[in-house]
């Protein structure tokens, strides 16, 4: 089993990339410039503190041409607009997807990603990485698993730093009927022991989480952080994750020295 280094980001679907943009930097984020893949564009709220190995970000991501998006990916997006998808970042994808097998849990294989992404000011930056897809069918809410070779990239001082002060995404919170089961999946998909608190599992990987509370299923929420403080979100009970804003479906909900 490979190492798993952490929450890496959290993908949410839009309609028009413009829009949600502006909605999240009237929330005070700061965004990266779009870059652009096959049939799809997106921007990024990158965040200054990240698991070693891995980055921090929400990716705002849209459909320009579904003929271009290859079938395994629009399987994981999904048809719906907002939340769609975990990403966790391993060390060796090789293994990685050696553990999946061993499991028995269907997925893409590994697909290595290099594209050129403009920056402004005649910069472009050279992004290297390798993603699998799992079966999202297996899961609870679908999961993509990333290697990066260029993480640095992403934590650009003009990308990570936010008017409203935060450095950090130390959480994502799903909803499931059943928390105990869909965290067992998860922990089986992850090789991570799940934690159980009063309302619902945890999953912790390098310092970061996946919080899973009661409700219906899928991706509600992340947790964002001025101070860089983790701990405060294994204990904060549901009745606390209290929004501070929604972002094109994503409930955001602000941690501090003193919970979330």
């Amino acid at each position: 089993m490979p190492a798993i280094l952490g929450l890496d980001h959290v993908m949410v679907m839009v309609g028009d990339l413009d829009a949600a943009s502006a909605e999240a930097e009237s929330a005070g984020f700061t965004l990266s410039p779009p870059s652009v893949m096959p049939g799809l564009v997106n921007r990024l709220i990158c965040f200054a503190e990240a698991p070693p190995g891995a980055t921090s970000f929400i990716e705002f991501l849209q459909i320009t041409d579904k003929a271009q998006v290859p079938q395994a990916v629009l399987e994981v997006l999904g048809e719906r607009l907002g939340p769609a998808a975990i990403v966790v970042a391993v060390d060796d994808m090789a293994r990685y997807c050696a553990h999946l097998d061993a499991i028995g849990i269907g997925h893409s294989g590994p697909m290595s990603i290099r594209r050129q992404w403009p920056v402004g000011e005649g910069r472009i930056l050279d992004v290297h990485l390798e993603v699998v897809l799992p079966d999202p069918a297996e899961l609870p809410v679908p999961c993509v698993t990333v290697r990066h070779h260029t993480p640095l990239h992403y934590r650009r001082r003009e990308f990570v730093t936010h008017a409203n002060a935060m450095v950090a995404m130390p959480a994502v919170a799903v909803q499931a009927p059943d928390p105990g089961a869909a965290a067992a999946i998860l922990g089986r998909l992850f090789g991570i022991r799940p934690t159980e608190v009063p309302d619902g599992s945890i999953l912790e990987m390098g310092g970061t989480f996946i919080v899973i509370r009661n409700g219906p299923p899928g991706i509600v929420g992340a947790c964002v952080s001025e101070t860089g403080n983790r701990d405060s979100v294994v204990l904060a009970p549901q009745s606390s994750w209290a929004p501070f804003q929604t972002l094109s479906g994503l409930q955001i909900a602000r941690s501090n020295e003193r919970g979330v």
